[in-house]
């Protein structure tokens, strides 16, 4: 068979439910990481280009599974950036806050409804992949070993550790296979030190990518209960008996009280940390592809090369005696400057900067408790949401006006603008009949073409400088030119209706 064909029973779920609170204040519940870009000046996201590189391998629409409250953000990124049409993939809604194993539990159950020889290739949304072309036959080759009732793990070559990471150690060659070995042991790497053993005895590091028989994932829940001696995972099987119940019903089904209540009542667990760990099925297929995740802090320091001290810098950063300082800034022109520090992270966004010790980052769920607890609204929302066109970053909050920042990639188009109720701002005024939305943009770099329906000059290029306006509801587009990316200065004011 070639690997350019629809593998028969195969079905991908890209799984995008992870709110992606431990990148905070990277990722958040309201603007998780798989809405960033896939790469610097990328038009694709993350969760795009997940579903992108793997639809031709599946005569089945690619299942994404999220949450509730991103689902209509899920469906306008595929159809916007990703330009698929609705029947080319379909959107699977998970309650938050149970843990990634009820989400891989309830896809393996939908799909194996759907098709009882189904295959699954679970996906993260947030796996980059710098060599697509290669993507095809190491999804065929886990296959393979899928059908014989393995549990099929890819494990990626990493030049050094990171703590949070599974590390996965290389046992006997599997039988009938050139490049495949049964896995001897799973090791977490939640501490740094045993994540550098790891690597340092030739372990390879765990994408979060597997194949498998749904069947077969499912049976591992089972397994998991049996042989497990830990308090926490007791009744783990429930799990797989609630999502295989769960899949008889309608999807709307899930999300309704009385599911949520059983739901509720199951174990909160790590489908990788427990179900797979406990398995006698693995199979690790390593590859030479190189796989990168932004998933965790440490999983900052493979975006950019270290100097001399140790220090990283994705944007402008400038180390100062200090060392192994890594700086991110979501903005290009902003200088991050340590002087006299080590072993820091420093995350700068519009509305949150974090400073974190290195140690102290390998478990995030003390800071989330913190910031829960202080009701800081930069917990769950924030300043910048992604769009397929680019972000739009909101720079000021009044009662009857707003204005954002639109960062708009070389050639998309902007339409639909719906930025007021996206953000939750100008509520009580927007909510009054006796209002009306007139909105307003100036182009501060780039070139853009703007159409406004029913206006009498429908199509107006600006160079930088232009301003262009017209009432909310009038269908604004902005569309940039091809040659380079546009910044846009748009607000939002509300008047009353004449």
């Amino acid at each position: 068979m070639s690997a350019e064909q629809a593998y028969p029973h195969l079905h991908i779920v890209v799984l995008a439910a992870d709110e992606g609170e431990a990148l905070w204040p990277l990722g958040r519940a309201g603007a998780p990481m798989c809405f960033a870009p896939s790469g610097p000046g990328s038009k694709l996201s993350m969760l795009s280009a997940a579903v992108l590189r793997s639809r031709a391998l599946s005569e089945h629409p690619v299942h994404v599974v999220t949450l509730p409250e991103l689902e209509d953000q899920v469906s306008e990124e595929l159809q916007g950036s990703a330009g698929l049409a609705p029947d080319d993939y379909d959107i699977w809604c998970v309650p938050s806050g149970r843990g990634d194993a009820f989400s891989a539990a309830l896809a393996c159950a939908r799909v194996r409804r759907k098709d009882p020889d189904a295959v699954v290739a679970a996906v993260p949304a947030s796996l980059l992949v710098n060599d697509t072309e290669r993507w095809a036959p190491l999804v065929y080759h886990a296959y393979l070993i899928a059908l014989r009732d393995r549990i099929a793990l890819v494990g990626a070559r990493q030049s050094e550790a990171r703590s949070g990471a599974v590390y996965l150690r290389r046992g006997a060659q599997f039988e009938g296979t050139e490049d495949a070995f049964a896995v001897r042991a799973l090791v977490d790497g939640t501490r740094l030190s045993a994540a550098q053993r790891a690597l340092s005895e030739g372990a390879s590091w765990y994408t979060g990518m597997c194949v498998a028989r749904a069947a077969v994932l499912l049976g591992a829940f089972a397994h998991a209960d049996d042989s497990s001696r830990d308090a926490a995972l007791a009744g783990i099987g429930r799990i797989a008996e609630t999502a295989a119940f769960l899949a008889l019903l309608d999807p709307a089904a899930v999300q309704t009280p009385e599911a949520a209540e059983i739901i509720a009542a199951l174990p909160h667990v790590n489908f990788t940390r427990s179900v797979l760990a406990a398995s006698d099925r693995l199979v690790l297929v390593p590859t030479t592809i190189e796989f990168s995740s932004l998933m965790t802090l440490a999983d900052l320091d493979a975006l950019s090369e270290k100097d001399a001290q140790g220090n990283r810098a994705y944007g402008q950063a400038l180390g100062v005696a200090s060392r192994n300082v890594t700086s991110y800034s979501t903005d290009p022109h902003r200088l991050i400057v340590s002087y006299g520090l080590d072993d820091l992270y420093i995350v700068d966004t519009p509305d949150a900067v974090l400073v974190a010790d290195r140690r102290s980052a390998q478990e995030h769920a003390p800071l989330l408790e913190a910031l829960e607890d202080s009701g800081v609204p930069q917990l769950h929302q924030s300043r910048t949401h992604a769009y397929p066109w680019g972000t739009a970053t909101l720079l000021s909050e009044e009662t009857h006006a707003s204005a954002w920042r639109l960062d708009i990639r070389a050639g998309a188009t902007v339409e639909n603008l719906n930025l007021l109720e996206d953000f939750g701002v100008c509520a009580s005024a927007r909510s009054d009949a006796r209002y009306v939305v007139r909105q307003q943009a100036v182009l501060l770099a780039g070139n853009v073409l703007t159409v406004i329906a029913d206006s009498d000059e429908p199509a107006q290029l600006h160079a930088p400088g232009g301003v262009f306006g017209c009432n909310v509801g009038q269908g604004l587009e902005i569309m940039c030119v091809e040659e380079a990316p546009a910044v846009v200065m748009y607000t939002a004011a509300l008047s009353i209706a004449s």
